[in-house]
């Protein structure tokens, strides 16, 4: 299978539209005159001989070029003549990354930084959990650099969103979102419940109601037996 990046006056206008008029996905979005309206530039993905075929749009600010979601487009993504079958989107999703990677990604984009000893900690635990069986890591490259990654520690029935990582590639590629919904074909109809651990964030709180997630109650207690005086400095 071979990927190519093509420029928009090198599409096969013709093949490219014939692409999209027979996809079970058919949408008005990826027509090329529809692109070519709402997009000052574009280019494109394309596998073999427009087996797949994937729109890049993107813009240039500063002389660096950046992809985006140009307006009125609800969809951008792969779409084919035949059925896109989830296991070929979790190809593109699921690689082969180490912990090490993950934690790497993790640490230069955390906001609130931690010791060197949380993260060598925290790599530590990701590779229990995958040697034992109870753990795995999704991610998503670009030009062979992780940009997103999420790790999901499994139970018997539940599987928790324990750590994730995002780039500002993975922030502007809405990578994450990519990432989960792999997670969520995959084990669609298991019964394996997805816990996204909650977050006291609105857009984390977002991101995971998008997926249909819903609030889950748990019992906690607080209490202090220090001084009066002391627990003013708690």
């Amino acid at each position: 299978m071979k990927i190519t990046y093509i420029h928009r006056e090198a599409i096969d206008t013709e093949k490219w539209n014939d692409v999209i008029a027979q996809s079970p996905a058919e949408t008005i979005f990826l027509y090329t005159w529809y692109l070519d309206t709402v997009a000052a530039n574009w280019s494109a993905l394309v596998v073999d001989d427009y087996r797949f075929i994937m729109p890049v749009v993107w813009k240039k600010k500063a002389g660096l070029k950046y992809v985006y979601q140009p307006f009125y487009t609800q969809q951008l993504g792969v779409f084919s003549k035949e059925y896109v079958d989830p296991l070929i989107i979790k190809e593109a999703v699921e690689m082969d990354v180490s912990a090490e990677e993950l934690v790497k990604l993790k640490k230069a984009n955390d906001v609130i930084q931690r010791s060197e000893k949380d993260y060598a900690r925290l790599q530590s635990l990701l590779e229990t959990l995958i040697a034992r069986g109870a753990g795995t890591i999704y991610a998503i490259r670009t030009f062979r650099k992780v940009i997103a990654s999420a790790f999901f520690a499994h139970s018997r029935i539940r599987a928790i969103y324990l750590v994730s990582a995002s780039g500002r590639t993975g922030n502007e590629h809405r990578s994450m979102f990519r990432i989960v919904d792999a997670f969520i074909r995959k084990y669609a109809g298991s019964g394996i419940i997805l816990d996204f651990e909650g977050s006291n964030i609105p857009s984390g709180a977002r991101f995971f109601g998008g997926f249909g997630a819903h609030p889950e109650i748990y019992q906690g207690i607080s209490f202090s037996r220090l001084p009066a005086t002391l627990n003013k400095l708690r």
